[in-house]
């Protein structure tokens, strides 16, 4: 934007013309940065609705090797809960999720 400004302000020397320049560069800047946040806010949505997809796809396919993927994650992140009901809670918690609260949105 200091580029813009300080070529017109040593091109044109008029200072209407330096605040038009000034304002439309910062305008430009704007734009260009929220048309970057949208589109990277939108490429990480289809890709969380993809893995979503995924998993639940797999979940479907093979739910024994998904429950055993799910108690290795536990345990991997510290969980020393091994019991059988404590891991088929987990199983149908996630499992509820999955199939319930994960839809993918529609686009309109």
């Amino acid at each position: 934007m200091f580029g813009i400004v300080a070529g017109v302000s040593g091109a044109a020397g008029g200072s209407s013309f330096v605040l038009t320049a000034g304002l439309s560069a910062a305008v430009a800047s704007a734009l260009s940065m929220a048309t970057g946040a949208f589109l990277a806010s939108r490429s990480e949505a289809e890709v969380v609705a993809a893995n979503v997809a995924r998993e639940r796809q797999e979940i479907a396919e093979h739910p024994e090797e998904e429950k055993q993927e799910l108690s290795l994650f536990y345990h991997s992140k510290g969980s020393t809960s091994t019991s059988p009901t404590s891991s088929r809670r987990r199983w149908r918690s996630i499992r509820t999720r999955c199939f319930r609260r994960c839809r993918p949105r529609s686009s309109a």
